[in-house]
Formats: C-alpha cells, structure tokens, sequence
C-alpha cells in the first residue's frame, strides 16, 4: 500500500481547524524558503561572494579596453603625421656626397637676393655627430661664407635661407660696415644636417 505525499499533506491539512490551516500553510511555506536559501540558494550565493573581486576586476579591464579602443584612432592619427614628418625631414637632409647640392642651393639663392659670395667653405673638420643608428650617422656640418651686402638683400637672402628644403640652418653671422655704404662685409656660419651610411 503506498501513500502518495499530496494525499498525505492534504490529509495532515484537513485535521487542522479554520484559520490556523492558513498559518500553517505559511509555515510549512516558510520552512521550504528557509531549506531552499540555506541548501540551494546559500552555496550559490557563497560562490558569488568569492569570485566578486575578480569580476571587478574584469570589468575594471574591459573598461580599460573600451577606453584605448576609443584612443586607438588617435594613436594611429599621432603615427602617421609622425611618419610623414620623419620622411619629410629624411627627403631634406643630404647625404655627405651631397655637400655641392648644400653649396648650390646658398649660391643660387645668394645670387637671386643679391648677396655677393666671396667665398663658402663646408669644414668637415668641423663637423658634429648629432645621433646615428644601425643604417645611418647624422652630423652637423659648419659651412663657412664670406660675403658682401646690402641690409635689405642680406635679410631677403636669410628669409628665402629658412625657407628650403634642405636642413639647413643660419648659425651665426656678422655685419661689419665699409667704406662702400651700399655693400657691408658679412661672415657667417650655417650648420647643414648630412648622413653618412654606416659602414657593415
């Protein structure tokens, strides 16, 4: 003979009188919510509470994620002008074969402002390594002029100088006046960045 458990629940129910079988319903409802929190819900919960620090930190990260994601662009943006940068400025420095393209360059704008060169000498004596690596050496290279000028010829010819596209740069310079009040004496000093391949 077997009793089924509703029967048996129902059967336990109808012994009890008027309202007390709805308190005793809320008890027995109590007691299951009790047994599930402490046996299934309870473990669940624990388990939580252990891996919650290393879902914070996930999130942390994923959050970290997201944000260099946004930067990414950026950062690709920063490369690139500063790849063009560092090829445009590689196409304006001359290797050391290509000093005379250097001297050229103040010759013919000497001559389109008016200055008159006496002399122009690179001093590869003089010259400064400024950083090199595996492929190349880069090096300062004074190249000294003495020239004759006007004020108004001389500032024209160092205006068109700093606009080139070699590296070239104005170093020093003085002016000293003549007798002859249209052309004053000029020595001066530019500095050429050159490279020289390095040697394997």
């Amino acid at each position: 003979m077997t009793i089924k458990i509703p029967e048996k629940i129902s059967s336990i129910f109808a012994k009890v009188e008027g309202n007390n079988r709805y308190y005793a319903f809320v008890g027995v409802l109590f007691v299951f919510l009790l047994l599930d929190y402490f046996f299934l819900m309870g473990p669940q919960l624990g388990a939580l509470r252990k891996i919650r620090p290393e879902i914070k930190v996930l999130s942390d990260n994923i959050k970290k994620a997201k944000e260099d994601i946004k930067k990414l662009n950026t950062y690709k943006a920063d490369l690139e002008n500063a790849s063009k940068k560092f090829a445009e400025a590689n196409l304006k420095i001359k290797s050391k074969e290509e000093i005379s393209v250097v001297l050229e360059y103040i010759a013919n704008v000497a001559n389109e402002t008016g200055v008159k060169i006496d002399q122009i000498t690179p001093d590869m004596l003089g010259q400064e390594l400024l950083t090199e690596n595996n492929q190349r050496k880069y090096f300062d290279l004074p190249i000294y002029m003495e020239a004759r000028s006007g004020y108004h010829d001389f500032g024209r010819f160092l205006n068109k100088i700093e606009q080139n596209d070699i590296s070239l740069r104005v170093g020093t310079f003085a002016v000293v006046v003549t007798n002859d009040t249209r052309l004053h004496s000029i020595k001066m000093t530019f500095k050429a960045t050159i490279f020289e391949d390095a040697k394997s």
